[in-house]
């Protein structure tokens, strides 16, 4: 089949180059293994996705919500490690949102903690969970570290401050205890709270 199709290249070729029978005849041929060589397809594996809207997706009229994310997340360039540790997930959370990577960073967060502290804008909703984070050009870690953990429950305490888009610096944030809890759905850590002390 390649073959014939081959000649019938060459065939257009010549009658657009002009070239006559004696000149395509005397053209190199094809080697025999090109005419019976196959090209192995390549396999494709099903990542599992949930597209399906769920009630703790849906926010205030007008505002989007983020995408629908897949169960298990790549590791790399504003990506997030499905299975990590607490004191990662919070170094995690802060790149991705310092690389605009705001959907993932959503994805961090529980429901809790959304209704809790507004996420940072009023409503409760991911557009403007967007604009605040807009604001932020860079989050600047000191230090994480994994001050408890039992089962699915940890608390991170974490050193860190804002760098907004104008240059200003924040001090450090003055609730530096993260409380995440492992989703086993996602199989992720996710931020519950956020406090003072431990």
């Amino acid at each position: 089949m390649r073959l014939s199709g081959l000649l019938i290249v060459i065939v257009l070729i010549s009658a657009a180059c002009n070239l006559s029978t004696n000149e395509v005849a005397n053209l190199p041929t094809a080697p025999a293994s090109l005419a019976t060589s196959t090209l192995a397809k390549p396999t494709r594996t099903p990542i599992p996705f949930d597209n399906q809207v769920h009630p703790t997706q849906l926010v205030a009229s007008g505002t989007l919500p983020p995408p629908p994310l897949p169960l298990t997340l790549p590791a790399q360039n504003g990506t997030i490690n499905a299975s990590t540790t607490p004191d990662q997930a919070v170094k995690d959370y802060y790149a991705l949102v310092s690389q605009g990577r705001y959907d993932l960073g959503w994805s961090m967060l529980t429901d809790a903690f959304k209704q809790k502290f507004n996420c940072c804008a009023p409503n409760y909703n991911y557009t403007d969970y967007v604009g605040w984070w807009d604001t932020v050009n860079t989050v600047e870690i000191r230090s994480v570290k994994t001050v408890s953990q039992t089962g699915d429950h940890a608390v991170v305490y974490v050193e860190f401050s804002y760098v907004m888009n104008d240059g200003r610096r924040s001090a450090l944030v003055g609730d530096p205890y993260i409380a995440l809890v492992y989703d086993s759905t996602l199989n992720m850590w996710r931020f519950d709270d956020k406090r003072a002390t431990a």
